[in-house]
């Protein structure tokens, strides 16, 4: 008998690589469709029968959604994993570093960009809002808190909340790899 209340698994990759001012993130808009459609994600997915591993989910998954190559990422760290709040869903993030001159090729009808994203914009007080956002999932509109990206877009949701405490740490030099110092 299958157990209902355990979490359906999925994985995601935080891409990340330092410029001149910061470190920056790279995020996804989902195409139209689906239940997550126009949102602002991390590349990622439920895995498939030949990934060997939730590690191997996220690359590939990166690798299809944005054509970021296995080859050109650098995982530093598997993070604690995260329950969605509304899908059943136990998100595992792995941090990678990734060159910060990648050719982004967003998959056609399931992304619609392929884009960056300030941690210091993500983290600063003055980027956040609350708006009130109608989901597929939700009986209702709720009001939400919100980080108002560089180019309007929204981030909120489950990828706020994974990036909300990593953020942090990455900025402290936690892993040195990045190149981030304060």
């Amino acid at each position: 008998m299958v157990d209902l209340k355990l979490p359906k698994l999925s994985a995601v990759l935080i891409p990340v690589y330092r410029d001149a001012d910061d470190v920056r993130i790279v995020l996804i808009e989902r195409g139209a469709g689906g239940m997550h459609g126009g949102q602002v994600a991390l590349p990622g997915g439920k895995p498939e029968p030949g990934d060997a591993s939730l590690l191997d989910t996220a690359l590939r998954e990166a690798e299809e959604e944005t054509g970021l190559l296995r080859s050109q990422v650098t995982v530093l760290a598997a993070l604690d994993p995260v329950d969605t709040r509304t899908s059943g869903f136990r998100v595992h993030p792995f941090l990678a570093r990734v060159p910060g001159d990648v050719c982004y090729r967003p998959r056609d009808g399931e992304v619609a960009a392929v884009f960056t994203a300030s941690a210091r914009r993500i983290l600063d007080p003055a980027s956040r809002c609350t708006r009130t956002l109608d989901f597929r999932g939700w009986a209702e509109p709720q009001s939400v808190e919100c980080v108002l990206l560089e180019d309007h877009r929204l981030l909120w949701g489950l990828t706020l909340r994974i990036l909300d405490p990593l953020l942090p740490r990455l900025l402290a030099g936690e892993w040195p790899a990045i190149g981030w110092r304060r």
